[in-house]
């Protein structure tokens, strides 16, 4: 398996968002972009539902 999780991005300043046109829960604190290894999604989505984290979203490339 690859590496486990890495966080690429955080909280963002309201400009940087918005170059992004990204939803505005990076700039509350309340959101994180990870990138995950192969073979780890599944566990994660697992701890993420077990901890009640809301809002989920995965995005696949390659």
């Amino acid at each position: 398996m690859g590496k486990p999780v890495m966080i690429t991005s955080s909280y963002r300043r309201p400009a940087q968002n918005e170059k992004l046109n990204a939803t505005m829960t990076h700039t509350s604190g309340q959101a994180v972009d990870v990138s995950v290894g192969v073979g780890w999604v599944q566990k994660l989505i697992k701890i993420a539902l077990e901890e009640s984290l809301t809002g989920i979203d995965v995005k696949q490339k390659g």
